[in-house]
C-alpha cells in the first residue's frame, strides 16, 4: 500500500511537469490527462492543485487555467517526505505501473539555475559551455561560469556527457551521451555523489 504522503508528493510532481510542458491548462485538463497518466483519483489531483495555488507554486491566468510561477518553476523539486527519496507505484486503468520520483529538496538557487542548464541540454547533441548560459543566466546568479562549469565536469565524470577533442572557436566543446528526465541530476559534495531523482541512480567517484 503506498503511504498517504509519498501518494500526494507523486500528484504535485505530476502537477508541476504537466504544467511545466503545457504552459496553461484548465483544471479538468489537468485532472483528466493525470488520471489517465498517474492512474489517480480527481479529488487528489484537485486537493494539490489547491495546496500549490496556496504556496504559491501555482497561479490562475485571466481565463482560469492554472500556470506554473517563477516559484513553481525554480523549485525544481518537491522537498523531501522523511526520507532522502521516495518512489510511489501506482496502477491505472490497466497500465503498466508508473514509478515515479520524488527528490531531495535543494537550494533554490542552484536547482533553479542548474535546472535550467540540465534542462538546456536536453535540446542539444553538442554544446559549450557558452551554449548553455546564453540560456539559463537571468541575471541574479552568483559566478554562472563557475557554477556551470563544475556541473559540466560532474556530468562528464558520471557519464552524461563526453568532452570533444575538437574545440568549437576555442572552447570546450561537450557530447551528451544520456539525459534521463525533466529533473537535472543533483550533486552531493559531502558524499562525492550525483543522485539522479529521474531514474533513482547514484553516482560515486570515491571517497
Amino acid at each position: 500500500m503506498i503511504d498517504d504522503q509519498i501518494y500526494q508528493d507523486t500528484i504535485y510532481q505530476g502537477v508541476t511537469d504537466m504544467l511545466y510542458r503545457n504552459r496553461g491548462l484548465s483544471l479538468s485538463q489537468l485532472e483528466n490527462r493525470l488520471m489517465k497518466d498517474l492512474g489517480c483519483e480527481r479529488y487528489h489531483i484537485k486537493k494539490a492543485c489547491l495546496d500549490l495555488l496556496r504556496v504559491k507554486y501555482l497561479t490562475r491566468s485571466e481565463e482560469g487555467d492554472l500556470l506554473l510561477t517563477g516559484k513553481g518553476e525554480q523549485a525544481g523539486t518537491l522537498p523531501k517526505s522523511g526520507s532522502d527519496s521516495h518512489i510511489a507505484t501506482m496502477q491505472g486503468n490497466g497500465a503498466p505501473a508508473l514509478k515515479y520520483k520524488i527528490c531531495d529538496e535543494a537550494s533554490p538557487r542552484k536547482s533553479s539555475f542548474r535546472l535550467r542548464l540540465w534542462r538546456a541540454m536536453g535540446v542539444r547533441d553538442k554544446f559549450t559551455l557558452w551554449d548553455l548560459l546564453s540560456v539559463a543566466i537571468r541575471g541574479d546568479e552568483k559566478n554562472p561560469r563557475d557554477n556551470a562549469g563544475k556541473y559540466i565536469r560532474v556530468l562528464v565524470r558520471s557519464g552524461y556527457l563526453r568532452k570533444l577533442p575538437r574545440k568549437r572557436e576555442g572552447k570546450a566543446c561537450y557530447l551528451r551521451l544520456k539525459h534521463t528526465g525533466p529533473q537535472n541530476p543533483q550533486e552531493r559534495v559531502r558524499s562525492k555523489e550525483l543522485f539522479d531523482p529521474n531514474n533513482g541512480e547514484i553516482f560515486s567517484w570515491g571517497s
